[in-house]
């Protein structure tokens, strides 16, 4: 389980010397990683599951991925329609101005709605077969490969409105063919090959916080589940559960796990469809697999996750 970190101090740093500070571990060497461990919150924080869910063995972390599309339309609604409504009463078109503001609330609805649509991409760490899935490139199938060969990229970028530091960290991994085990990566231009833990999302982590969830990707994935920083995870989220739920754990999983009902766990694969070989070369094996259920699925027939299936913790 390879993990490469790319570390800038400031972009314009990087503009003067052409390259960042790259690190690369073929083992797990958190050395390379840095030496923040303090979130946006000012939380300290050395692992964290951020949004997540797990279902006995598994972890799963999903998005959807026309969240950013939908949300751009939403609000490019709301700016056209408060546009058009001030000039409209400027020029003392009052049918005008009324019918723009009847579309206001439909870009304000659509923006609202795009986050709250359950995820359609998602990886998944098995701990049980030591698996990880990762979703394809413009399809719902998903392919799988040894977690021993998964390869982590942690690399940071700036915003376009603070060009003299580096405030956004994002958490990748390198899927087949590229061979993360040697420390290979794409190029700028090659940044969408990458698989982004959570999408390209709105969301976006700190170098503290995206480095506390590989942590505990890899605690969760090496570590016995009833000891150490799991079990401290589990029982904080017991005493939310005591504080919100009233101790009815089951409740609090029904009710934090719509955003991943249209994962269906029984068609994920026991065995890897990419297989690496010592000399790096990856074979793939099959097809991916169709993990996915009708989005209307829940419509017809609410998924509630059965009581009393052992569950070790929820989502967060």
């Amino acid at each position: 389980m390879a993990i490469i970190r790319a570390k800038g101090s400031s972009p314009w740093l990087e503009l003067a010397n052409n390259r960042n500070n790259v690190g690369f571990s073929s083992e797990h060497d958190e050395a390379i990683l840095s030496s923040n461990i303090k979130t946006q919150d000012n939380d300290i924080a050395t692992h964290w599951p951020s949004p997540s869910w797990e279902e006995g063995d598994l972890l799963i972390y999903g998005h959807f991925t026309g969240t950013i599309t939908f949300f751009t339309i939403g609000v490019g609604i709301v700016i056209t329609a408060i546009s058009v409504t001030l000039t409209s009463i400027i020029d003392q078109k009052l049918s005008i101005a009324a019918a723009s503001l009847g579309i206001l609330p439909l870009g304000v609805a659509l923006s609202w709605i795009s986050l709250r649509i359950p995820a359609n991409r998602f990886i998944v760490f098995g701990r049980s077969n030591q698996l990880t899935y990762i979703p394809k490139k413009f399809t719902s199938r998903h392919d799988s490969i040894r977690w021993k060969d998964t390869s982590f990229f942690i690399f940071d970028e700036n915003y376009l409105t603070r060009l003299n530091t580096y405030s956004n960290t994002n958490i990748t991994l390198v899927p087949p063919p590229l061979d993360g085990k040697k420390g290979e990566v794409p190029g700028p231009y090659g940044i969408g090959r990458l698989i982004f833990l959570q999408g390209l999302h709105v969301r976006h982590y700190n170098s503290a916080e995206a480095e506390a969830i590989y942590r505990y990707i890899v605690a969760f994935m090496t570590q016995p589940p009833d000891k150490g920083i799991l079990r401290e995870i589990q029982q904080t989220e017991q005493a939310i559960c005591n504080e919100e739920y009233d101790g009815d754990r089951d409740a609090m999983r029904r009710h934090l796990g719509w955003f991943w009902y249209r994962l269906d766990l029984e068609k994920l694969p026991n065995q890897p469809n990419w297989i690496r070989h010592p000399n790096g070369r990856w074979e793939r094996t099959g097809p991916g697999v169709k993990v996915l259920r009708p989005w209307w699925d829940n419509l017809i027939k609410p998924r509630r996750i059965p009581k009393n299936q052992g569950t070790e913790r929820p989502g967060t």
